[in-house]
């Protein structure tokens, strides 16, 4: 299982968020996605990753608790790194991808565009 990597310091709670200050290293690197779940130390999961609020180099992480938290100020807070699987092609039936578009189904059908005539000379 991967190690955890710290997100922010705990800050406040209000209701089922919890307001986090982001460590200097998330705030001037890549923050993770939204929906990443949230551990204490001890890897006892918090909640997730709600939102990031505020200033570019300085930001709040929001973390939508799961339980009422028991937390302290200052304590802080971790994230797993989430590999995210890539899906393949989607769309494809019979070895065709779909979505062609208005102008081939109507030539495919005989409709106006496939049809060609003659034009009148004045």
């Amino acid at each position: 299982m991967p190690s955890l990597i710290p997100l922010g310091r705990f800050m406040h709670a209000v209701a089922k968020y919890i307001v986090c200050e982001a460590e200097e290293s998330l705030a001037r690197g890549k923050l993770p996605p939204l929906g990443t779940p949230v551990y204490t130390k001890d890897a006892r999961r918090v909640g997730v990753l709600a939102d990031i609020i505020g200033p570019v180099n300085k930001p709040f992480i929001i973390v939508k608790a799961e339980a009422s938290p028991e937390l302290e100020h200052g304590q802080t807070l971790y994230y797993r790194r989430v590999t995210r699987r890539r899906r393949g092609r989607q769309g494809k039936v019979g070895g065709r991808a779909r979505g062609r578009g208005v102008r081939s189904r109507a030539r495919r059908r005989g409709g106006k565009f496939g049809k060609t005539t003659p034009r009148s000379t004045r």
